[in-house]
């Protein structure tokens, strides 16, 4: 079992902050000092995210024009010192793996030199589809998953971990504390690759 890691002084950026366990890893890490911008296209969602630590959680709507988006993340946030960028996107069954790749693609845009700078990890979370013949989930966990290896062999070389975190369909949640772990000073230990849970 996983300790809850520390996290003080750590910065944390969370896309589709609302998904399966973005909350609860945005509550958990600013009640242990993190600095976090929680991203989502609810703004409601991120309401009640920052409502839970509104000194250390800042919240960025992403809607409409997704280049001026990126564009205002990575001025306002993108050379920032990163210690983990959480990639909830693939959580939300409404974006196609095309959409997916993009997402990922420009979340290490927006953030690949706060990360370096930070030497800190991407971490995606997918969820592992019930059924074996669920080919658009299969798919889509296949697709971040090469991926993801492939920005982890690019970002070695400046000590960017990147990893793939696996969950059963239906319970995203489960990954908040190892999210956490790979994102505090203990878990720069933890080379990239792909971890499977339950």
């Amino acid at each position: 079992m996983i300790q809850m890691p520390i996290l003080q002084e750590t910065t944390i950026a969370i896309f589709a902050a609302s998904r399966g366990p973005g909350p609860a890893v945005a509550h958990a890490a600013a009640q242990q000092g993190a600095r976090i911008v929680a991203i989502d296209g609810n703004p409601v969602a991120l309401s009640e995210i920052a409502g839970l630590h509104p000194v250390k959680i800042e919240t960025l709507v992403m809607n409409g024009d997704q280049l001026e988006n990126l564009r205002n993340l990575k001025d306002s946030w993108g050379a920032v010192p990163t210690d983990l960028v959480l990639n909830l996107l693939p959580l939300d069954p409404r974006v196609e793996i095309t959409a997916q790749m993009r997402g990922l693609s420009a979340l290490v845009q927006a953030m690949g030199r706060g990360v370096v700078a930070g030497k800190g990890a991407i971490v995606t979370v997918v969820e592992r589809p019930r059924e074996a013949l669920s080919l658009t989930a299969q798919g889509m966990l296949g697709a971040v998953d090469h991926a993801c290896a492939a920005l982890g062999r690019e970002l070695a070389a400046r000590s960017v971990r990147v990893h793939v975190v696996t969950v059963p369909q239906g319970q995203a949640e489960m990954a908040m504390k190892t999210v956490l772990y790979l994102g505090s000073d203990a878990g720069r230990s933890v080379q990239s690759g792909r971890i499977d849970l339950g």
